[in-house]
């Protein structure tokens, strides 16, 4: 699945996923659901991607992040376990299921990791994180990097609901969508597996 997510190749790896898999009787794993969802955010199969993802969610799966904000006046998403394309599908998401509590909140922050605990990204930056913030940094998002911890992005609760008032993240979850923020953050992705 993530030979076909490498180059391009969103039908076969989704065939892999639901039909080769099934036939070997190999359960799908956390690996398999996120690469499948880099298989399909490569190929600009958002629509695809979100539904895949809100089954993810609703199932408790580690393969949607983790939504740590109960009970907190910070709103918190942890992509440590995600793939750059899982990871941008569930930000979408996730900014879209929070917009409505934001005035109940104080600041907004997404953990995309910096990606130094893997050996593959000792001096450089996370895939996860480089996809994140092209994509929030193209649709114009108040989101910066603090300082003081490399390994997330924030903003003020006030400032992302004014942002979510001139964009609908949701509504960009199409499949085919010719949107140049998500290729953006597609391009990152492609980019390193070359």
């Amino acid at each position: 699945i993530s030979a076909c997510a490498y180059v391009g190749q969103w039908k076969q790896a989704l065939d892999v996923f639901e039909k080769d898999m099934a036939h070997a009787g190999v359960d799908p794993n956390r690996v398999s659901h996120i690469s499948l969802q880099d298989a399909l955010w490569a190929g600009r199969q958002y629509g695809k991607c979100a539904t895949r993802m809100g089954k993810l969610i609703d199932a408790g799966n580690a393969a949607a992040g983790r939504d740590t904000t109960q009970g907190r006046t910070t709103a918190e998403l942890d992509l440590h376990e995600l793939s750059p394309g899982a990871a941008c599908c569930r930000v979408l998401l996730w900014l879209d299921e929070k917009k409505d509590a934001m005035s109940e909140l104080s600041s907004v922050v997404i953990v995309t990791g910096k990606g130094l605990s893997r050996d593959a990204h000792q001096s450089s930056d996370s895939v996860v994180r480089a996809a994140v913030t092209t994509m929030l940094d193209a649709l114009g998002s108040p989101f910066v990097r603090p300082p003081d911890n490399a390994g997330r992005v924030e903003a003020s609760s006030g400032a992302v609901t004014a942002w979510l008032s001139t964009v609908d993240v949701k509504s960009l979850l199409v499949d085919d969508a010719e949107h140049p923020a998500l290729s953006k953050a597609g391009a990152v992705f492609t980019a390193v597996c070359e």
